[in-house]
């Protein structure tokens, strides 16, 4: 089984969240640069991906690599925070990323603010 974030997210589930958009397993075996039939191998095992697929995946996609080894597990925070203040980790991609502010969703209306349908009987 594939290693999971703390959600029990698969790969192409944290990168679908972290693009936005659904990302297909042919896009992600082009990422990783290598063939479909070594990707579905690899995929089974359970060090899939290890921090060398994480860093081919966050160039291909443009994303934070420190995000993605924070993410499965690979480091934690407080280590991720030292390799960010190291001035000798500038060139990993791991600059601003335990600082960094995620964006806020919109705030979403709850149900008692939505409009009664005047077609549907009610409840």
């Amino acid at each position: 089984m594939p290693r999971c974030d703390s959600f029990g997210r698969e790969l192409q589930a944290v990168l679908g969240y972290e693009l936005n958009r659904p990302v297909a397993a042919n896009e992600l075996h082009r990422a990783l640069g290598v063939a479909r039939n070594t990707y579905y191998a690899r995929y089974k095992e359970d060090n899939f991906p290890n921090p060398e697929e994480c860093r081919r995946l966050a160039e291909y996609f443009d994303i934070s690599f420190g995000k993605l080894l924070l993410v499965f597990e690979y480091l934690n925070l407080d280590e991720l925070n030292s390799l960010v203040d190291d001035p000798s980790t500038g060139g990993l991609g791991l600059s601003g990323v335990a600082t960094q502010a995620r964006p806020r969703r919109r705030d979403r209306k709850g149900l008692a603010a939505m409009p009664r349908r005047t077609d549907t009987p009610r409840l």
